[in-house]
C-alpha cells in the first residue's frame, strides 16, 4: 500500500522553503507506474479515490525517507494534480528527462504515457521528433502524412507540456483545421486548414528529417526553436525554454505556482484543440475550476515533506527497467476512441476540421459510419459526386439497415445509384467516417469474425435466393460455375467448410431433403435459422449464380459455434467430418445415410464410412472400389439397405499421414456384393450365388482382392480344390426366386460419384464432376487469390479441368510410376490429396 503524506494548510510543513542550493534547485521528473491513493492538499481527504497511475510528478528536494519496514520513499508533487504531494515508494516511480516528461504532459491521457514509456520502440522516437521530420500523424478519418513545423507549448508555462505543430502533405492538404495559429498566436505557417496541433501519441512513425526545407518561412530561428518575437511576445519554443537553469532561482512556492498556472493553461490548451479530444474523465477532473483558492492550496502543498534527514541520492533505488505495467484496463476507462467522436455530435459540426468538402480517404465501396438522427448507422459508399442546388461533394451511401429518410438511391426523382428501398441515404462526404468497428490503429488488429459482414465484404456480396432452386444440368454447370468469383468465397481459415458445402450440394440433390424438412418438436430452436440459412443464403445462390460470399458462411459458422457442440467454428481449421457431425446430426437431425451390420455387432447407424485396413503390398495404387470393398471384408460388415448417398473418407492418419501416395477415385462404386440379403452374381459362371466365402478373398487364382460368393454347383468345385478345403462358405440370404442358382439377370446396385475434397498443408479444396464425359471435371478452391493485406479479400474460383481424364486411362502401374510433379493442371491434388470421396444414388436419392 502507498503511503501518502496529507499536509494541512498552514502548518510548518506546508511554510518551510528550500534555498535554491546546488543539490535542491534541479528538478527531476518521473512517471507514476502503479495505482495509488493520495490525499488532496485540504484538511479532509477526498471522498473519492483517484488514481494517480500514469501521472507525471515533479520532485525538487532529493531527500528521502524509509518506512517501517526499511523501503525507501519519495515526496514527489503530482503536476497533473498541482495541489497533490504523495509519497511513494521509489521501485513505484520511473525517471524520466525533462523532455519526455513535456512530451508526456501534451498527452492527456495517462494509458497513452504508460503505453508510449513501455515501448521501446515509441520512447526512442521522441528525440526524433524535431522540426521537418516527415511524420504519419492519426486523423480522425486514417493515418495522414505531415512535417513537423512545430514543437512545444501552447503557451509560455513551465509545465504545459509539449505538443507538436503538424503541416498535412499531399492529399491530406485541407484536412486541418488551421493555418499555423492557435488563439490567435502564430507557431508556423502553412496554407489554410493544411495544419494541426497533435500530441506526440498521435505520431505514429518517423519517416525522415528533410534538411531542406526554408527555415525562414516555417518561422523558426537558426537553433531551430521558435522566436518568440514572432510568435506576438509569447514563449512558443521549439523546446521546453523552462531549462532547469531557468527554474534554479525559484522558490518552492513559486515553482508550484508555475505548475499550477502552467497546468489551467495546458488543460485549456487541450479542450481547444481542434484535434480528436481525447481529455479523458480523468483528465477532465484535473481541470482546475477554483481559481485563487486552489492557487492557494497548491502554494503551500510544495513544501518541503517531511523527512528523516538528509542522505546520499536515491537515483540508484530506481528500477531503472521496471516490469511493463498493465494498462489495458486502464485504456478501457481512459482512452477515448474515434467510435466516440463518431457519436459526438457537438464535436461533428461543419467546422470540423474533419468536414471538409472533399475526403480522399474515401472512395466507392468504402465501408463508412454516419450519425443518422444522432445514433450510430454503418453503410458502404455506392456514388461520390455533386447534387444540384448543394455545394461541396455528396456521397450516396447504402446504409446496413433501413432508415427514415432512406431512398432506393434516388435523390430529386434522379437515380444516383441502385440499393434496396429505403436504405439510400445522401449525405456530405465530410459527415462519413470509417468505420469504427474497424480500428485505423495498427496496434489493433481487426476482429476478422465481426469484420466479415454484408457491409465489409459489400463488393462482394451475393444475394438471398428463396424457394426451391435445383442444381443446373450438366450443359449449365460449366457456364455457372466457372472463373474468378464462383464458388463459395473463403474467410478465416473456413476451406474446410466451403468445399464441403460445394460439393454436397453445387450438382448434387443428395442432400437436398435437410433443407426443406419441416421442423418437429424434437428439433432444436436453432433449426428453422440454420436451415433458412443453409437454403435461402447458401444452397441457392450457389446454384442459381453460382457464388455465395463469405458473409453468408460466417453466419452459418456463428449458428453452429452458439450452439456449443464444437467450439471455434468461427475462426480454427476445422475438418469436415466435424461440420458434417454437428450439421447432421445436431442441428437438421438428418436420418443417418449408412446402416451396417456385422456378425459380431447390432446395426449401427452412420453419416459418412472411414476406411480402415492394413494395406496390402501388392497394390499401390488402388481405386476407391477396391479400398472400400477391402475395408468391409476386413471387419465382416454389410449395408443393411441402399443408400441414397455414400461419403467415403480415405485411408489416413490426420492431416499428413496418407497410407497411398496416391489414389484412383472409382467414377461407379459398385456395392452390390456389399449389400446383406441382396441378390449376388456367381464370379464363376455368373448365375445366381447361394453362397459367400470370405476365405476365398485373397484367393490369387480366381479374382484375387475381390469379395467371392458362388452358386451351390460352382462352391462344390471351386472348395473341393486341396487349398481351399477348409474354406467355410456361408449361405446368401436373398429372395426366393433367386434362389438355386436359377439362370436370371442380376442386377448392380451402383452409385456415382459426383465429388472430392482433397486436402494439402491443411487447405481443403474441392473437384466435381459435372458430367459423363471423362473430362467434365471442375476444380474449386474458395481461397484461390486474395485482393488485399492481411485485412484484404480472399477471391474464390471454379475451373475446368480436363486433365483429369488422361491420367483416369492410365493403368495403375503407369500412374504409380509417375511423378505427380510432372502431372498438369491441379489433377495432382485430385490422384495425391484426396480426403473424402461423395457417391449418390441418381434415382434414389429422389425419394430419400
Amino acid at each position: 500500500m502507498h503511503k501518502v503524506q496529507h499536509y494541512s494548510v498552514g502548518s510548518t510543513a506546508a511554510v518551510k522553503s528550500i534555498a535554491p542550493t546546488k543539490r535542491h534547485g534541479t528538478l527531476r521528473y518521473f512517471l507514476l507506474l502503479r495505482l495509488t491513493e493520495a490525499v488532496r492538499c485540504d484538511v479532509k481527504p477526498n471522498a473519492k479515490n483517484i488514481s494517480y497511475k500514469g501521472c507525471v510528478c515533479v520532485m525538487t528536494d532529493t531527500e528521502h525517507s524509509f518506512d517501517t519496514y526499511g523501503r525507501s520513499t519519495l515526496d514527489v508533487t503530482v503536476i497533473d494534480f498541482p495541489d497533490t504531494i504523495l509519497k511513494v515508494y521509489s521501485k513505484d516511480l520511473r525517471e524520466i528527462d525533462e523532455e519526455t516528461a513535456q512530451v508526456l504532459l501534451g498527452i492527456p491521457s495517462f494509458s497513452e504515457r504508460l503505453l508510449i514509456v513501455n515501448e521501446k520502440v515509441r520512447l526512442s522516437m521522441i528525440p526524433k521528433a524535431q522540426l521537418n521530420a516527415h511524420v504519419i500523424v492519426g486523423l480522425p478519418t486514417g493515418m495522414a502524412r505531415g512535417v513537423i513545423r512545430f514543437r512545444g507549448p501552447l503557451d509560455d508555462g513551465a509545465f504545459s507540456g509539449t505538443l507538436f505543430g503538424i503541416e498535412l502533405l499531399e492529399c491530406h492538404r485541407g484536412k486541418g483545421n488551421t493555418n499555423g495559429t492557435d488563439h490567435m498566436h502564430r507557431y508556423f505557417t502553412c496554407d489554410e486548414d493544411c495544419g494541426i496541433f497533435v500530441g506526440f501519441h498521435r505520431i505514429a512513425e518517423i519517416k525522415r528529417v528533410d534538411s531542406g526545407i526554408d527555415q525562414d518561412k516555417h518561422l523558426v530561428d537558426g537553433n531551430g526553436l521558435y522566436s518568440s518575437s514572432r510568435s506576438g511576445g509569447r514563449t512558443a519554443h521549439g523546446l521546453l525554454s523552462s531549462s532547469p537553469d531557468h527554474l534554479t532561482n525559484l522558490t518552492i512556492q513559486q515553482c508550484t505556482q508555475e505548475l499550477y498556472r502552467s497546468q489551467i493553461n495546458m488543460r485549456t490548451n487541450h479542450r481547444n484543440q481542434h484535434t480528436w479530444p481525447d481529455s479523458t474523465a480523468e483528465s477532465s477532473s484535473r481541470v482546475g475550476r477554483k481559481g485563487k483558492a486552489s492557487m492557494s492550496k497548491a502554494s503551500s502543498n510544495l513544501a518541503t515533506c517531511p523527512s528523516t534527514g538528509n542522505v546520499e541520492s536515491c537515483s540508484d533505488r530506481f528500477s531503472p527497467c521496471p516490469e511493463k505495467v498493465d494498462v489495458e484496463e486502464d485504456l478501457m476507462n481512459d482512452q477515448q476512441s474515434l467510435k466516440d467522436l463518431v457519436l459526438e455530435e457537438d464535436l461533428m459540426s461543419e467546422q470540423d476540421f474533419f468536414a471538409g468538402e472533399e475526403n480522399s480517404l474515401f472512395e466507392v465501396g468504402s465501408v463508412v459510419e454516419v450519425l443518422v438522427k444522432n445514433k450510430q448507422a454503418f453503410g458502404v459508399i455506392r456514388w461520390m459526386g455533386t447534387l444540384p442546388g448543394k455545394d461541396g461533394k455528396f456521397a450516396g451511401v447504402e446504409m446496413e439497415e433501413e432508415v427514415s429518410e432512406g431512398t432506393d438511391g434516388t435523390c430529386e426523382k434522379k437515380s444516383y445509384f441502385i440499393c434496396p428501398p429505403g436504405k439510400g441515404l445522401f449525405v456530405r462526404l465530410g459527415r462519413c467516417h470509417p468505420d469504427s468497428r474497424f480500428p485505423l490503429s495498427a496496434a489493433h488488429a481487426l476482429d476478422q469474425v465481426q469484420r466479415c459482414n454484408s457491409i465489409a465484404f459489400s463488393n462482394y456480396r451475393s444475394e438471398t435466393v428463396k424457394g426451391i432452386v435445383m442444381p443446373p444440368s450438366d450443359t449449365q454447370a460449366l457456364s455457372i460455375f466457372s472463373g474468378r468469383t464462383k464458388g463459395i468465397q473463403g474467410h478465416l481459415n473456413s476451406c474446410y467448410m466451403d468445399s464441403t458445402l460445394f460439393c454436397m450440394f453445387a450438382l448434387s440433390t443428395a442432400f437436398d431433403g435437410m433443407l426443406h424438412r419441416p421442423m418437429t418438436e424434437s428439433d432444436s430452436r436453432e433449426y428453422n435459422r440454420v436451415q433458412r440459412l443453409l437454403r435461402e443464403d447458401i444452397v441457392n445462390p450457389l446454384r442459381r449464380h453460382g457464388y455465395v460470399s463469405a458473409t453468408k458462411v460466417m453466419q452459418l459458422r456463428k449458428e453452429l459455434d452458439s450452439m456449443g457442440c464444437v467450439t471455434g467454428l468461427t475462426n480454427e481449421e476445422k475438418d469436415p467430418e466435424e461440420f458434417l457431425n454437428i450439421l447432421f446430426q445436431h442441428v437438421l437431425k438428418v436420418e443417418p445415410f449408412l446402416k451396417i451390420s456385422s456378425e459380431k455387432t447390432n446395426i449401427q447407424e452412420s453419416y459418412l464410412y472411414q476406411i480402415f485396413l492394413e494395406r496390402d503390398g501388392r497394390v499401390q495404387v488402388p481405386t476407391v472400389q477396391q479400398l472400400l470393398e477391402q475395408s468391409f471384408h476386413t471387419a465382416d460388415l454389410k449395408l443393411t439397405e441402399m443408400p441414397s448417398c455414400l461419403i467415403v473418407q480415405a485411408p489416413r492418419f490426420g492431416r499428413e499421414f496418407k497410407m497411398f501416395s496416391k489414389i484412383i477415385p472409382s467414377l461407379e462404386l459398385d456395392i452390390t456384393n456389399l449389400l446383406q440379403d441382396s441378390p449376388r452374381e456367381c464370379v464363376v459362371c455368373e448365375r445366381s450365388a447361394d453362397v459367400e466365402c470370405r476365405d476365398c478373398y485373397l484367393d490369387m487364382v480366381i479374382s484375387p482382392g475381390q469379395i467371392k460368393q458362388y452358386c451351390n454347383t460352382c462352391s462344390q468345385q471351386v472348395h473341393h480344390h486341396r487349398g481351399r478345403i477348409n474354406h467355410t462358405p456361408r449361405e446368401l440370404h436373398v429372395p426366393p426366386e433367386f434362389r438355386d442358382g436359377a439362370s436370371r439377370f442380376v442386377p448392380r446396385e451402383c452409385l456415382q460419384l459426383f465429388g472430392v475434397l482433397c486436402i494439402e498443408t491443411s487447405h481443403y479444396v474441392a473437384f466435381l464432376k459435372y458430367g459423363a464425359a471423362d473430362d467434365a471435371w471442375l476444380f474449386f478452391d474458395s481461397m484461390a487469390d486474395r485482393e488485399g493485406g492481411q485485412d484484404g479479400f480472399n477471391i474464390p474460383e471454379v475451373r475446368p479441368c480436363p486433365e483429369v481424364a488422361q491420367y483416369l486411362s492410365l493403368h495403375p502401374d503407369q500412374l504409380d510410376k509417375l511423378d505427380s510433379r510432372q502431372m498438369t493442371g491441379s489433377a495432382s491434388r485430385l490422384f495425391c490429396d484426396a480426403y473424402m470421396f461423395m457417391y449418390h444414388h441418381p434415382q434414389l436419392m429422389q425419394y430419400k
